[in-house]
């Protein structure tokens, strides 16, 4: 299962040139570390290849650093309230 995980992954990020972001911390891990006692010399090469990257993390890196927002535009429920660029306490 392992080969066939990295095989699949070098396809999926045409050969390693984009990152292979993973919706699961555990499979992040698992992906990233655990399987490689268990790969072939040549699907070693191709998983030192990839970059796996945690979903959180991947959109915390890519995705707010361009993001635009409205202060207070945080969710009724959310324990702190966004302004713009910065994090907030909601009683600061």
């Amino acid at each position: 299962m392992a080969n066939r995980i990295v095989e699949a992954a070098w396809g999926w990020t045409a050969g390693g040139t984009l990152p292979l972001v993973v919706d699961a911390s555990s499979c992040t891990l698992g992906i990233a570390r655990e399987v490689v006692p268990y790969l072939t010399e040549e699907n070693r090469e191709l998983h030192a290849g990839l970059t796996v990257v945690d979903s959180l993390v991947w959109a915390a890196d890519e995705l707010l650093p361009g993001s635009t927002c409205a202060a207070g535009s945080a969710p009724p429920w959310s324990t702190r309230r966004v302004r713009c660029g910065t994090w907030a306490s909601r009683t600061g």
